[in-house]
């Protein structure tokens, strides 16, 4: 610890500076800021205030300087001695020994753990350009001597002239010659942590192409299942979620589906059968669908079987199981090998395009009807008043040409009732007068 001064380090706020050591008069303590002597005032006896604040991480020194020059004290002969004074020179001895210490501290002197100089952290200024070998640098000594290294000869710096830790990545402005990499020695810990993505960095990892997993995190970001979650060949296949399968497996599973299915041949029409099975797998099983483009003549099943003549060349085909149905030509039909040669079960019957082309051509006229179904049900029940009227359809036709003078017809017909009874009335009357002459005449007579 020094015994006159006291170093303090700025941090922009800070305007007061205690003083930590005695001094005789005020005018013996300086304050330096950044080596500059600077104007202060006392707050009190123990401490000194600053115009301004120093900057942040500003040096700050507080020193005395004790007068080396003269005493602080004057004794004359036949004086009155008082303590004050013995005091005072007394303290300016000491002082002035506590000052020489420091700055002997802070100077070059004989470090006693070594026995060599030092400069206790100091700095030395001041110093001469060297001549000897021996002799100190000064720094632009140094640096004037470092900006020659250009004249180097090429090759000429080995690497035991170089420092392990002093090639770093500012030094390294272009990159490294892979050539010049020993094979071998850089492993992912000489690369940045974002190049490197591992297994704990996969669920926060974005997509980019300066990156790349570990086998680790590969596993986990794209495959996701350990060996036990892993179907190979010949192991029972599962359809969860939980499990991957082998190209090897899966291969497997899609000929067992194809073998549950069974094959498909096409043919023309009916009598364009295969001469052998087609069943892939067994040519003497069943399970192939054999599906015919258009039956060329219609066929009636009889007891639910339909006989093709030469519908493998000279082999007759036989189709079971159409029931009722009949293969209808232009229709297509579906057919399914049996273990038997040339026979086989029927499917279903494939309906024609143009068929269902024209149903769908018409699907707004059959939505509408569907929308009216309880009008086309009503009609439905009153069929056989709808079928006797079509019978009659000239008459329906001749009546509504007619339509006005049938509606004109109540009319005209009441009228001619009541012509008819003034017709009556007036031949009765008639009758009377005739009557009444005749009897007029007879008397007449007489």
């Amino acid at each position: 610890m020094a015994y006159s001064y006291v170093v303090y380090t700025g941090n922009g706020a800070t305007t007061q500076y205690a003083i930590p050591f005695q001094y005789i008069r005020k005018e013996h303590v300086k304050v330096f800021v950044n080596f500059v002597d600077t104007a202060y005032t006392y707050v009190n006896n123990t401490t000194v205030l600053l115009a301004s604040a120093p900057a942040n991480g500003v040096r700050v020194e507080v020193r005395r300087f004790t007068p080396a020059n003269n005493p602080l004290v004057d004794f004359v002969d036949g004086s009155t001695l008082v303590a004050s004074d013995l005091d005072t020179s007394n303290l300016q001895h000491l002082f002035l020994e506590q000052e020489l210490d420091d700055n002997t501290k802070q100077a070059v002197s004989i470090d006693p753990n070594t026995g060599l100089p030092t400069a206790s952290n100091q700095r030395i200024t001041n110093v001469g350009a060297p001549v000897a070998a021996s002799d100190a640098a000064t720094k632009a000594y140094t640096d004037a001597f470092v900006s020659q290294t250009a004249n180097i000869a090429d090759a000429a710096v080995t690497t035991a002239k170089v420092a392990d830790a002093s090639i770093t990545n500012a030094k390294v402005a272009s990159g490294i010659d892979g050539a010049k990499l020993t094979a071998n020695t850089v492993d992912s810990s000489k690369l940045t942590g974002a190049t490197v993505v591992t297994n704990a960095e996969v669920p926060s990892a974005t997509v980019n192409d300066t990156s790349f997993f570990t086998t680790s995190a590969s596993d986990l970001r794209y495959f996701r299942q350990d060996s036990s979650e892993t179907i190979n060949s010949g192991m029972a296949w599962s359809s969860g979620d939980g499990f991957v399968a082998t190209t090897a497996a899966i291969d497997a599973r899609i000929i067992d589906l194809v073998d549950d299915v069974g094959g498909f041949v096409p043919i023309a029409n009916e009598t364009s059968f295969p001469a052998t099975n087609p069943d892939i797998n067994n040519p003497d099983g069943a399970g192939t669908i054999i599906s015919i483009q258009a039956i060329v003549t219609t066929r009636t099943p009889a007891s639910g079987t339909v006989t093709i003549a030469g519908g493998s060349g000279g082999n007759v085909v036989t189709i079971t199981g159409c029931g009722s149905t009949i293969l209808e030509a232009g229709y297509g039909v579906l057919v399914e090998t049996t273990a038997t040669l040339h026979t086989y079960t029927f499917h279903r019957l494939v309906p024609r395009a143009t068929d269902v082309t024209s149903i769908a051509s018409s699907i707004a006229n059959i939505n509408t009807t569907a929308g009216s179904i309880a009008n086309v049900n009503t009609v439905a029940g009153s069929i056989a008043n709808v079928n006797a009227t079509g019978g009659s359809i000239a008459n329906v036709n001749t009546c509504a040409t007619n339509i006005a003078a049938i509606t004109n017809a109540p009319t005209q017909a009441a009228n001619a009732a009541t012509s008819a009874a003034a017709a009556a009335n007036s031949a009765t009357t008639a009758s009377s007068l005739v009557s009444t002459i005749t009897n007029l005449s007879h008397l007449l007579n007489y």
